[in-house]
């Protein structure tokens, strides 16, 4: 599926490779992002990455929120960390959340809009078909970015980073005792919305989140 409306760009995905140009300046860092591996009670970098796994299928268990929020902080501090904005640029991605088993969050699509908040945005009938990829997933992070605001030559730059981000929240997971799933490719119902939070956002990356099913 493709990651840009072929019709929204007068350039092919080739073209834009080839006029690649570095992402833009970023802004000012949100503040209340811990450092990397500062949750408390988590797991070591070494444990985390010697026992990495995908996993499709998904208990029942519910995860807090708390650790969802500390995870979404602790993979973008990381990625401010590898990616220093003064010297990557600013891919001005947001996350998008679909909660089905998360404490104290009702089932529906939820804006990560600061540090400790998510901000409800809507249940649309199309949230089931979402998670039934992942059997049983707590939570969905959605990986929205936007070619209008990088600018087309730097298209490919922004597909690197909201893969990064993904597997950095996979990481992260990990330190809280979770497991993770991660997909590439766009779903189109997710970029209307997207587009509701910031014109000109789409889908790139998707990452699934909670307890395995055989734990």
């Amino acid at each position: 599926m493709p990651l840009i409306d072929a019709a929204e760009l007068g350039h092919s995905v080739s073209e834009l490779f080839q006029r690649r140009q570095p992402l833009p300046r970023a802004a000012e860092p949100e503040d209340g992002y811990p450092p990397p591996g500062s949750h408390e009670g988590g797991l070591a970098l070494e444990e985390v990455l010697a026992e990495r796994r995908s996993v499709r299928d998904f208990g029942a268990a519910p995860v807090a929120l708390t650790d969802l929020l500390s995870l979404l902080r602790l993979a973008e501090s990381a990625q401010r960390k590898q990616w220093p904005a003064e010297v990557h640029g600013d891919p001005g991605l947001a996350v998008l959340v679909a909660a089905e088993h998360v404490e104290d969050l009702d089932a529906a699509i939820y804006h990560r809009d600061g540090a400790l908040s998510l901000r409800r945005l809507e249940a649309p009938p199309w949230q089931d078909e979402l998670v039934d990829t992942c059997p049983g997933a707590a939570a969905v992070a959605l990986i929205c970015g936007s070619v209008r605001q990088v600018g087309a030559p730097a298209y490919g730059g922004l597909l690197v980073r909201a893969g990064a981000l993904g597997y950095a929240i996979w990481l992260a997971a990990r330190t809280h005792g979770l497991e993770c799933s991660v997909f590439g490719g766009a779903r189109p119902a997710v970029s209307r919305l997207a587009d509701g939070v910031r014109p000109g956002l789409r889908h790139l990356f998707t990452v699934a989140i909670g307890h395995a099913a055989d734990e």
